[in-house]
């Protein structure tokens, strides 16, 4: 069968982990440090490259990274969203026969070392910001833009007010019924703007803050009734969100019985009252949770415990 008979479905090609370390200028203070990774993919197109072998129009993935890299240079402290526009906008025009860019970012803050003794501090000292990043997914094309932004792997930790009752169970099931639980997990949060003109930054700040109060506040049923109370929420609460997707996976949490006795074998007061769990990372239960402006939303369950 000749190549060129073939129907060509969907396609793309490009550079992906594309990892900086930027330092800003310090200008007599701590600076600026973030690490980013960065992916560039150009879809569809090229027909002749795929089918014929021609390569003359055929944009090399290092040129794509070293065009990302400088881009990303030159807007270093703007905001993830805005560097993904500029370097899918730059490579439709510098080739305007691609007929689609993909830009994702993801930026992981640093911030200066705080210390006991502030003599010690040289400014120069940086710690990694937490366990979440910043991220943002563009894609340009001659039909617009669509920016998908997001948090991806805030852990988060319920120590009580979360029930797990009434589910199927089994020969194949070991869950057991728990009317309290704790529940812990990585939380990944997509949305879709309801404009490419907002402040992108404050409305990350913003749906941040109402995803984490709605976190602890809700009286959760299960996983699921809780990502969709949270989903509920947010597009109540946040009018610059068109949609927004949330995807929680959970790390399993055994109760260890007992714990460490005092030298005349009674446990101090301290250690009668802690709870510890052993964690266990991998496997790990997904649960995946959108809702677009418009839906109809449950009816939301008080709680005592709701802040």
């Amino acid at each position: 069968m000749s190549v060129a008979a073939v129907d060509l479905g969907a396609r793309y090609y490009g550079k992906e982990g594309i990892r900086l370390l930027v330092v800003g200028p310090s200008d007599g203070g701590p600076g600026m440090v973030y690490e980013q990774r960065m992916s560039v993919l150009l879809h569809e197109g090229l027909d002749e490259s795929y089918l014929a072998g021609d390569n003359t129009r055929l944009v090399t993935s290092d040129a794509q990274r070293s065009l990302a890299v400088r881009i990303a240079m030159e807007l270093a402290g703007e905001p993830v969203e805005e560097t993904a526009l500029e370097i899918g906008e730059e490579i439709c025009r510098r080739y305007p026969f691609v007929p689609e860019v993909e830009v994702g970012l993801a930026r992981r803050p640093w911030t200066a070392m705080v210390m006991a003794e502030p003599s010690c501090a040289s400014g120069h000292g940086f710690v990694c910001d937490g366990s979440e990043d910043q991220v943002s997914r563009v894609t340009v094309s001659g039909g617009g833009r669509k920016i998908v932004s997001g948090i991806e792997g805030l852990r988060l930790l319920l120590t009580t007010g979360s029930r797990f009752e009434g589910f199927l169970s089994d020969d194949l099931t070991p869950n057991e019924p728990v009317a309290d639980r704790a529940i812990a997990g990585d939380l990944s949060v997509h949305w879709v703007p309801t404009s490419p003109g907002v402040d992108f930054p404050a409305l990350r700040s913003s749906l941040r803050g109402v995803v984490m109060s709605a976190f602890q506040g809700v009286r959760s049923e299960s996983v699921q009734h809780l990502l969709t109370s949270m989903c509920a929420e947010t597009i109540q609460k946040v009018s610059e969100v068109e949609r927004v997707v949330l995807r929680f996976e959970s790390i399993a949490l055994g109760m260890v019985q007992g714990g460490p006795e005092a030298g005349d074998g009674v446990q101090s007061s301290r250690m009668r009252e802690a709870r510890a769990h052993t964690m266990i990372e991998l496997p790990r239960a997904v649960t995946s949770v959108s809702m677009e402006r418009g839906t109809s939303v449950p009816t939301r369950r008080s709680s005592a415990a709701a802040c």
